[in-house]
């Protein structure tokens, strides 16, 4: 393997505007808009960072994850990793503490997505908190939501236990087209600009402003940037808002179900 022409020159990175797609004895890899299981490979060790230190400041989900792929990818020897943590505890902002008797803190979670490739492809790598091997977080994950649908009878109780009818997104024809302008605007073009400025006060009243803003914690004076940036990245679950169906949860807090087990991984494997 040393003495092929390719060996260690494979570009892992390739542009999709700047390929040629055409198969050739020297093109190795698959085209680069072809993503799929098949880039989930590891390379050959070459031993090059068998010697080096990884110092991870923060044990939230960001360093968890970054120490993994150092790991699977980089190959770097699990002990020579070690976390430098402020709190006595793991997670971040997915932290976690308390018990039954004197109750709960958790700080927050996140909203999930199926389509969250780099977040996916870790843990179905990870041991399964509750379920035997061979069954992974994700395993897990897809067992409790393929077979236990999210469903909310109520979005929202008003006037003293009445149901809000969120049957409709209650957007005018103006609205809509401004959340298409929204959609189309360049990042640029954006900065400085509050949801406010940019929305009418018939959108700031309608049902789906209650829908969205509820679930992504968003007030009207915030950026308008965040906002578009995130309409690009949910408003694929935009018919599931009004009862919760396009939401997908774990089992227990996301502390216990992400953070806990990729935890015991990384100490198990010997990082610090």
């Amino acid at each position: 393997m040393n003495k092929t022409e390719n060996h260690r020159k494979v570009n892992h990175q390739p542009d999709a505007s700047q390929t040629r797609l055409q198969n050739v004895p020297t093109n190795t890899m698959s085209f680069p808009d072809q993503i799929g299981n098949y880039q989930r490979n590891i390379g050959l060790p070459d031993g090059k960072f068998k010697d080096s230190k990884v110092y991870i400041v923060g044990s939230g989900i960001a360093g968890l994850s970054s120490a993994y792929y150092f790991i699977r990818e980089g190959q770097i020897p699990a002990e020579n990793i070690t976390f430098l943590e402020q709190l006595n505890i793991e997670g971040g902002s997915l932290d976690g503490s308390g018990n039954a008797e004197t109750g709960y803190i958790i700080r927050g979670g996140r909203e999930m997505d199926f389509t969250y490739e780099n977040f996916w492809d870790m843990f179905q790598d990870i041991p399964a908190l509750e379920l035997p091997k061979p069954y992974s977080v994700l395993d897990e994950y897809r067992i409790v939501n393929d077979n236990d649908r999210n469903h909310s009878k109520a979005r929202l109780i008003h006037n003293k236990g009445e149901i809000k009818d969120f049957s409709k997104f209650a957007l005018n024809k103006k609205d809509q087209l401004v959340v298409m302008k929204l959609l189309l605007a360049k990042k640029e073009d954006l900065d400085d600009l509050t949801i406010e400025d940019w929305f009418s006060q018939t959108f700031l009243e309608s049902n789906f402003w209650w829908f969205w803003r509820t679930m992504f914690a968003f007030e009207n004076w915030q950026s308008l940037l965040e906002l578009k940036l995130y309409f690009h990245r949910f408003l694929h679950a935009i018919d599931g808002l009004n009862d919760l169906s396009s939401l997908v949860f774990p089992k227990y807090n996301q502390y216990d179900t992400f953070v806990v087990p990729l935890r015991k991984h990384l100490q198990e494997l010997g990082v610090k």
